[in-house]
C-alpha cells in the first residue's frame, strides 16, 4: 500500500482497541510514521493522564492556540499535541458560544456534571463535534487516540442515539453533523488496534462488525500488535552440545547443563507462542477480513526509542499491504 494513502486516507483516524493492547503507543507510531513523510500531524488525546504526552514526549497545547483555530498553519513534519477530556466537553462547548460565565457557574456548583449525567450521550456528542473542528485546522491528520473499545462504542453510537431522541434543536443538528461525518471515509475512519490473544481477537471482531454495521464508519487497516516471530528450535539442542562438548571453554558441570535447559525451555515457549499468536492473527483475518499489519514486539526498550522502532515498523508493514 502506498504510504501516502495509508497516512491521510481520511482527514480524521481514531485509533481504538481494547484497553492494554497498545493503542497509545501505536497512535503515538501512526503519529510518527506520518510527520517522517513530511505529513503534519495533531494527536488527540481523550483523557488526562498524559499518556499520550509522554509517548510522544510533547506538551499539549491548549484550546486556545492558534494552529487549532486554523488561524496559524502546521509546519510540514510538525506534530501537535492536545487534551480532549469527554468529561470537559460541556463546559468547552458552553465557553465556544460566549457562554463561559455560565458555565464557570455551572462548573462551580455541580451543575455542569449533572447536566452532563442526566442527558446521556451528551458528553459523546460534543465529543465529536470537537473532533469534526479539529478537522478544520491545517494539519494534514488528525489522529486520535480513542477511549478503551467499550468507551469507544459509546462515543460512536452516540449521534444515532441521540438523533432519535432529539426531535429538533441544537442537540438534533449536532447529532446529524456527526452522523454525516462518521460516515465519510474521506473525513473519519476508525483503526483497531488487537493483540493476538483469544479474548482481545474476539472483542476486536464484535467491536469491528459494530462500528461497520451499526454506526457505518469505515475500518481502516487493523494493527495487530505485540507479535513474535515464531522462529522454529534449534537443531542440535543447547542440552545436546554440552553433551557433546561442543561449548568451548567450558565443562559439564551441572550449573552448564541446567542453564542449557533452560535455554531450551524458554526458546520452546518462544515457538510455542509465536505459532500460537499467528493462530490467533490469522483467525481475526477470518472473523474480520481486513488488511492486517503485524507489529513485533519490542523487547528491552523505551520511550522514544521505543516509538521510533514502532513507527519503522509499521511503515514497514504498510508497505508490505496489498489492497
Amino acid at each position: 500500500m502506498d504510504l501516502t494513502q495509508f497516512f491521510t486516507a481520511s482527514r480524521v483516524v481514531i485509533v481504538a482497541g481494547k484497553g492494554g493492547v497498545g493503542k497509545t503507543t501505536l497512535t503515538a507510531a501512526f503519529a510518527t510514521g506520518a510527520a517522517r513523510l513530511g505529513f503534519s500531524v495533531l494527536t488527540v488525546a481523550t483523557d488526562d493522564t498524559g499518556a499520550l504526552a509522554r509517548a510522544l514526549n510533547l506538551k499539549p497545547v491548549s484550546d486556545d492556540d492558534p494552529r487549532l483555530g486554523d488561524a496559524e498553519p502546521f509546519e510540514s513534519g510538525e506534530i501537535v499535541l492536545t487534551e480532549l477530556a469527554p468529561d470537559r466537553t460541556l463546559e468547552a462547548y458552553l465557553n465556544d458560544h460566549a457562554l463561559k460565565r455560565l458555565g464557570d457557574r455551572m462548573a462551580r456548583t455541580g451543575m455542569l456534571d449533572l447536566v452532563a449525567t442526566a442527558t446521556p450521550g451528551v458528553s459523546e456528542l460534543l465529543t465529536l463535534g470537537r473532533f469534526r473542528q479539529l478537522a478544520e485546522t491545517g494539519a494534514d491528520v488528525v489522529v486520535v487516540d480513542a477511549p478503551a473499545a467499550g468507551h469507544a462504542i459509546s462515543l460512536l453510537r452516540a449521534p444515532a442515539t441521540m438523533a432519535k431522541i432529539a426531535v429538533n434543536g441544537r442537540l438534533k443538528e449536532q447529532a446529524d453533523q456527526a452522523l454525516e461525518f462518521l460516515g465519510d471515509e474521506a473525513r473519519c475512519r476508525v483503526m483497531l488496534v488487537a493483540i493476538p490473544e483469544t479474548t482481545p481477537v474476539n472483542e476486536t471482531i464484535e467491536t469491528g462488525f459494530a462500528l461497520e454495521e451499526e454506526i457505518g464508519v469505515a475500518l481502516a487497516p487493523i494493527i495487530v500488535n505485540r507479535m513474535v516471530s515464531p522462529t522454529p528450535p534449534p537443531v542440535p539442542t543447547a542440552v545436546s552440545l554440552v553433551g557433546q562438548n561442543q561449548i568451548v571453554g567450558q565443562d559439564q558441570s551441572p550449573g552448564l547443563v541446567a542453564a542449557a535447559v533452560a535455554l531450551d525451555e524458554a526458546i520452546a515457549h518462544l515457538h510455542f507462542r509465536g505459532r500460537w499468536q499467528s493462530i490467533e492473527a490469522d483467525r481475526l483475518a477470518e472473523g474480520l477480513p481486513l488488511p492486517q499489519i503485524r507489529v513485533v514486539e519490542q523487547a528491552n526498550i523505551s520511550g522514544e526509542e521505543l516509538i521510533d522502532q514502532i513507527a519503522r515498523r509499521l511503515t514497514a508493514g504498510v508497505e508490505r499491504l496489498t489492497v
